[in-house]
């Protein structure tokens, strides 16, 4: 019995003996290489990081896995993440030509999602459009857009802005609420509000018309 346990033992330590774990805080542009890959931290938020692998470049929240690397935020700002990376190499454990990350950074770009572009501006919207950051004016009240100027949270949902103008789309976008012209509103349609009670009166009248036109006259003795 003992033999068969150190048998088995044997056993799986050679199936795990080219598994590997790490747990690394990475700063932005930064790499590690695990057996055969090189695994580097692209950009970093709170909320999300990008992560490439061999020239495999990903977006993580939470965890994921990567070119075959399994990579779980720990811990996340916009200057580093803290990762646990686990990785199970079954041959050739080491690094080759296809070991390296040239071609996420191709073409010089910067971006991949919105959050990477934050300039921590509240009267633009960040955009990360083609590999760049793009960043638009938020629209003032004088230009029928922003409500208010003030950093305060006004609106957590779209209804929550709601300003009862059929004309106008009613957005919340980072808390604040914007009621955006979609058509012109006309103030010279006249109409006359139909009722039941309209429409009774307007019979009467009607009948009336018909029965007198259509009442017999009185013939008259000579």
């Amino acid at each position: 019995m003992k033999g068969g346990l150190i048998v088995l033992f044997i056993v799986l330590s050679c199936l795990l003996v080219n598994a590997a774990t790490e747990r690394i805080t990475l700063r932005m542009g930064e790499n590690i290489i695990m057996q055969d890959k090189n695994i580097t931290l692209v950009t970093t938020s709170e909320d999300a990081i990008v992560v490439c692998v061999n020239n495999e470049k990903k977006i993580v929240t939470g965890s994921s896995t990567v070119n075959g690397v399994s990579v779980i935020i720990e811990e996340a700002n916009r200057n580093s993440a803290e990762l646990r990376l686990q990785y199970e190499c079954k041959t050739d454990c080491y690094c080759k030509e296809d070991c390296n990350n040239n071609q996420c950074f191709y073409y010089g770009s910067e971006c991949i999602q919105d959050t990477e572009c934050d300039d921590n501006n509240i009267d633009t919207i960040d955009k990360c459009t083609n590999g760049k950051c793009v960043y638009e004016e938020k629209q003032t009240p004088e230009t029928g857009g922003r409500n208010e100027t003030s950093s305060r949270v006004e609106c957590t949902t779209n209804t929550e802005c709601n300003d009862n103008n059929n004309c106008t789309k009613d957005s919340c976008v980072n808390g604040i609420c914007y009621n955006e012209k979609t058509c012109e509103e006309s103030n010279n349609n006249f109409s006359i509000p139909i009722t039941i009670g309209t429409l009774l009166i307007v019979s009467i009248i009607i009948l009336g018309i018909i029965y007198y036109r259509t009442k017999p006259k009185k013939k008259t003795k000579h």
